[in-house]
Parts: structure tokens; sequence; C-alpha cells
């Protein structure tokens, strides 16, 4: 009798263990599938919050671009190459940007770029919008115009974002 109760006893730990565990095994997999496709479906929700407000602030930056001021300041920094040799324009942005990466913020040459209306509109857009860090304009030919702070440096034509922005010449938003 001790021995069959024993048995018993035994048998029904056995039993009680291996249900718990396969128990807690089920609700562990339930649960990693709840989570998963809750986090799933919050990715999903960011993803699209997020390419909406990039769609915003596009849409803004198109509309802000619209401003006379930035067309005359990218018109005149245009028409400084009109009549000036290809290789005279080369060796002006190789002083500029070397003058740009070696000058600090303050630099008159700099000052000339970040000091300027369509300059201060730039900073003033970029502080009002908190997606926006950094917000310049280049020229044709991908020297900077106006810029909201200092760049890495002057010459953005040599960028590989610059060139597909550029597209030959026909313009392409690059976000």
């Amino acid at each position: 009798r001790r021995k069959i109760r024993l048995l018993l006893i035994v048998t029904g730990l056995i039993i009680i263990i291996a249900g718990s565990v396969i128990g807690f095994i089920q609700r562990v997999n339930v649960r990693e599938k709840t989570l998963g496709r809750d986090f799933n479906l919050i990715g999903k929700l960011e993803a699209d919050f997020i390419g909406g407000s990039l769609n915003d602030v596009a849409e803004n930056i198109r509309l802000e671009t619209q401003e006379v001021l930035y067309i005359e300041a990218l018109g005149q920094a245009n028409l400084s190459y009109s009549g000036v040799d290809q290789h005279a324009i080369e060796r002006d942005f190789f002083v500029k940007d070397k003058e740009w990466v070696t000058g600090g913020a303050s630099s008159p040459f700099i000052e000339t770029y970040l000091n300027t209306k369509a300059s201060n509109m730039l900073k003033k857009y970029s502080y009002e919008n908190k997606y926006i860090k950094e917000i310049f304009i280049t020229d044709a030919l991908g020297g900077i115009v106006a810029a909201s702070n200092k760049r890495s440096d002057f010459y953005q034509a040599d960028e590989s974002w610059w060139k597909s922005a550029f597209n030959n010449g026909k313009g392409m938003e690059i976000i």
C-alpha cells in the first residue's frame, strides 16, 4: 500500500509538473505572439506617422522655398558664373571650400553666407521646425548660397545626394 501511494504521489507530481511546464510554455508562446503582433502594429503606426510628418515637412519646405528672397539670392549666385571660365570657377570653389573648412563660423568669409537675409530666414525656419536640424540652399554649380548653420564644406556638387537632387538641372526632392 505504501508503494502504491508513493507511486500515485510521484505520478501525480510528475503530471502536475508536466502540466505546469506545458502551461508555462503555452503562456510564453501566446505572450510572444501577442507582443510581436502588438509591436508590429505599433511599428506600422509609427512609420505611418513619421511618413506623414516627413511629407508635411517636405510640403512646408516647398512652400518656404518659393519665398522671393531665396529665389533672388539663388538667381544672383547663378548669375555670378555668367561669362566666367570653367577653370576659374573650379579654382574659386577650391579656394572657397578650403577657407570654409578651415574657418570658424565667425570668420568674415563664412559670415557672408551665414548672416544674409536668406540665411537668417533659413535659421528661423529651422528653429521653428523640430524635424529640421539643418537647411541650406546651393546654386546651380553646388556652392552654398545660404545656410541655417555651417556645413562641413562649401562645395556640395561632389556629394552623391546633391547629384541626385540636382538631377541634371531638373531638380528632385531628397528626404
